[in-house]
Order: structure tokens, then sequence, then C-alpha cells
């Protein structure tokens, strides 16, 4: 029987990067979000694979971060360096890895 995730919850920041990605002991890269215990390296996520920022206008804003395997929001590609702006309920696939994004308040 397959086990449901337990969720990550993020609090941003403004001015404050959350990086997706997985932890790279060798280059010791960071990353603000870990999701190496997740399965990451096997599906494919990029050390740096995509980030989140909190806009001026309260908006939180994903970019890809020019990952190997890419970054899909609702089916479709997200070129590297272009924006997307997050909504309640948007699947957001880092490579194979699947992520549902909620928003709480």
């Amino acid at each position: 029987m397959m086990m449901s995730p337990l969720p990550i919850i993020l609090d941003p920041k403004p001015g404050r990067d959350i990086v997706l990605g997985r932890h790279d002991p060798k280059t010791g890269e960071p990353v603000t979000v870990d999701l190496t215990p997740y399965g990451a390296f096997p599906l494919g996520v990029s050390r740096q694979h995509a980030v989140i920022t909190l806009t001026e206008e309260g908006r939180l804003a994903l970019q890809d971060l020019k990952s190997d395997n890419g970054t899909f929001i609702n089916g479709k590609r997200l070129r590297s360096g272009d924006v997307h702006y997050l909504r309640s309920g948007d699947a957001v696939w880092l490579s194979k890895m699947k992520l549902r994004i909620f928003f709480e308040g």
C-alpha cells in the first residue's frame, strides 16, 4: 500500500527565494527545500531545479533554473527564465516528481 507523502509547508517572505531541488554533498549547493527524501534523484530532479519567489504584489512566482529534465505546470513545459504565477491547486512537475500547490489563508 502506497502512503501519502507528508506535505511540505512553505512560508514565503519577500526577497527570499525558495529553491527547490536536492542536496549534493559533493558541491554543497544550497537548496531551501531538499526533495531528496522524496526520491528526487531517481525522479530526475536537478540539484537546483526551480525557484519560488514572493513578488511585491504578493503573488508566488515559479521559475525553472535551467534544469536538465524540465519543469511543467498543469502539463505545460515552463521554459527556463519564464515566470509562472502559481495558483492554488496547480500541478507542478519537477522532471518526474509531481507536486501539488495549495494556499492557505
